[in-house]
């Protein structure tokens, strides 16, 4: 949970967490709670891994991300053609919500990927992206 290839990237646990945390700021997006191109804004200033946080409970991150997923993909499951065609103030200009949802799937991916990187450089084979 605590190792990382080297000094300056998120660790394991903290890549599980990330994950979690992306869902939870993608939520309020979507609800319109918060300003994407606010929150796009802050984000980039962030340490990424002091705004992380330590993660050492293997268990605990995993629930998390699961109750934040089911949390997500409930809450997609409630959007209207016309909730996903809603526009909105990105960093680089418009986008739709819909435009946001997507790139919540390429961060999931790329992480997962970085996820898999991290075990094989520790030695695990045979990995499965879809978890079996």
């Amino acid at each position: 949970m605590t190792w990382r290839p080297v000094e300056g990237m998120l660790t394991l646990g903290q890549l599980v967490r990330h994950l979690a945390q992306a869902e939870m700021m993608c939520q309020e997006v979507v609800k319109g709670h918060w300003d994407l191109k606010q929150l796009l804004a802050v984000r980039r200033d962030l340490d990424l891994i002091e705004a992380t946080g330590p993660a050492e409970n293997l268990m605990a991150e995993l629930a998390l991300l699961e109750v934040t997923h089911r949390e997500t993909l409930e809450l997609l499951g409630t959007l209207t053609d016309e909730d996903l065609a809603r526009s909105m103030n990105g960093l680089a200009g418009r986008v739709t919500l819909y435009d946001v949802i997507l790139g919540l799937c390429e961060h999931e991916a790329h992480h997962r990927g970085q996820i898999v990187a991290y075990l094989r450089m520790l030695g695990i084979e045979h990995l499965s992206p879809w978890g079996f």
